[in-house]
């Protein structure tokens, strides 16, 4: 099929369908190329469905071999295969049409678009490389970004858990000192008991029959008794109030330490983060070179365009 005979530019133009009339077609075209022998061959089949089959045959001492690209892949009759494979040998379809056919009706340079020129051009100067270290720059940014982003989330984490630990701290503090008030005010009722005790002894010594006596100690009696139930109800609130103030202790020492392990983990997963973060960083040399090449190319680009005018 002659590019002159299509109604467009590219594969998509004409179709083979509109050569075969058997259920079953077959097209083989035996081409060289750098001193190698190649085999296209096309089956057609319109059983109903459509559908086309491309293989590309290397010619080789044992005789004809499928085609297997540079990255491993071998021609197994899949169009994209086919193309993907002509494409690496040769050069890309529309880039073969435009040289080879332009004198067979093709359609001039002087009437391609922008994108077309530029497409043909970057194939011509071989700027693939470039447009692929320009993506490969563009990813390492957007990896860059996403690991500072999980890396300032970590940060801020670290910091909520450091403000836990030291409210933790000072409620631990707090109990702390709420126990040391409590075991002062005991000391102090037994002292005072221990006091009034002291005080009843002497003055039922001192005055025994007397009214007066009898009146002073039922006053120290009373004393007594009323110190007593005072430090019995300081013991009784200390005994209920020890076994909590000593469980919410070790609740809030268990708890500060599960912080600390938890913030020691999170620092060390921040420590390696950082690490391979820097190490991508490392790479900032290769993408400026990538970008000052693709600079370069844009400029060589440009000029391409700016030569086409004046022509």
């Amino acid at each position: 099929m002659m590019p002159s005979r299509a109604g467009a530019d590219g594969l998509g133009a004409f179709s083979y369908y509109d050569h075969v009339f058997l259920p079953e077609s077959t097209k083989e075209l035996v081409w060289r190329h750098g001193g190698k022998r190649y085999k296209s061959q096309l089956v057609l089949r319109v059983n109903g469905k459509k559908k086309t089959e491309a293989f590309l045959f290397e010619h080789g001492g044992p005789g004809w071999a499928p085609v297997v690209l540079r990255d491993g892949t071998v021609s197994d009759g899949k169009v994209e295969t086919y193309e993907k494979a002509v494409a690496e040998i040769l050069c890309p379809a529309d880039t073969f049409f435009t040289s080879v056919f332009s004198a067979q009706g093709k359609r001039p340079l002087s009437a391609f678009k922008n994108a077309e020129i530029k497409t043909l051009l970057a194939d011509l100067l071989g700027l693939e490389q470039v447009r692929q270290q320009g993506a490969l720059a563009a990813d390492v940014v957007k990896q860059l970004k996403a690991g500072l982003a999980v890396v300032r989330q970590g940060l801020a984490r670290a910091q909520e858990d450091a403000a836990g630990t030291r409210r933790s701290l000072a409620e631990l503090d707090g109990a702390s000192q709420a126990l040391l008030a409590a075991t002062a005010q005991r000391t102090s009722t037994a002292a005072r008991l221990d006091a009034g005790r002291q005080k009843l002894a002497t003055v039922t010594a001192e005055h025994t029959g007397a009214a007066e006596t009898e009146a002073r100690r039922r006053a120290l009696a009373d004393e007594a008794r009323r110190a007593k139930e005072e430090h019995d109800a300081a013991a009784q609130r200390l005994s209920q109030e020890l076994p909590r103030l000593q469980q919410r202790e070790t609740s809030l020492q268990q708890r500060i330490a599960e912080r600390c392990r938890a913030y020691g983990r999170r620092r060390a997963q921040l420590v390696k983060d950082i690490a391979a973060l820097t190490a991508v960083a490392r790479l900032r040399e290769s993408v400026e070179r990538a970008a000052a090449r693709r600079d370069f190319a844009q400029r060589v680009v440009a000029r391409c365009q700016a030569h086409d005018g004046l022509a």
